[in-house]
Formats: C-alpha cells, structure tokens, sequence
C-alpha cells in the first residue's frame, strides 16, 4: 500500500497493474473531494489539485502543523455532513483542532 503523492487515475492505474504495490490511499484528496474516487473511475476526472494552506511562517509550514489541523477539520466537517471548506483559514482550524484535544485531555482528568 502507498498513500501520498498519487493525483492521477493514470499513475495509480500503471502502478496496480504493474504488480508495484495492491493498494491505494487517498486520504487527502477525499477529503477535498469526497467524489474523487467515483469521478475517477467513471473518467469524469483524470487528476486532482490538492489545496495546500499556506501561512506565511516558514517554521509551522515546514512541519505541517497547521496543514495537519486544516485537514482534520475538513474531516471533521465531512463526519457532519458538511462540504469541506476550502476557504478555512489554517489558524482557525489550528485553534479548533487545540481547543478539542485540550478539552478531551480534561474529560479524562
């Protein structure tokens, strides 16, 4: 299994057949779009673009902190029933992912 960096029906199609691996993941463009998979297969959509935050601060870039909350979010928003929202600022979704681990820290307590 690999999961990361395959965008393209074609190139997920290629590496299945040549025997290279029996699995694909495709958490993050799920995410975006929750389609994907089905666009895919039904040849309605041959490669996604995955929409990447950015922030302007090079040390949380770097280390994916606030990518990892904006999905999560996303994620979140898709267990609701809710579209994902591509317009989510990182930092709000960052202090939204914060907020819910601490208060499931002091549940337990």
């Amino acid at each position: 299994m690999v999961t990361g960096g395959f965008r393209t029906a074609a190139a997920m199609e290629y590496t299945l057949a040549e025997g290279a691996l029996d699995l694909v993941g495709l958490a993050r463009p799920f995410i975006l779009y929750p389609n994907f998979p089905k666009e895919m297969l039904n040849g309605t959509l041959e490669k996604v673009e995955l929409t990447v935050p950015k922030t302007g601060i090079k040390f949380v870039d770097e280390r994916g902190l606030l990518e990892l909350g904006w999905y999560e979010q996303q994620l979140k928003r898709l267990g609701e029933g809710k579209e994902p929202k591509l317009t989510l600022s990182p930092f709000n979704a960052f202090t939204a992912t914060m907020r819910s681990i601490i208060q499931k820290s002091f549940r337990k307590n």
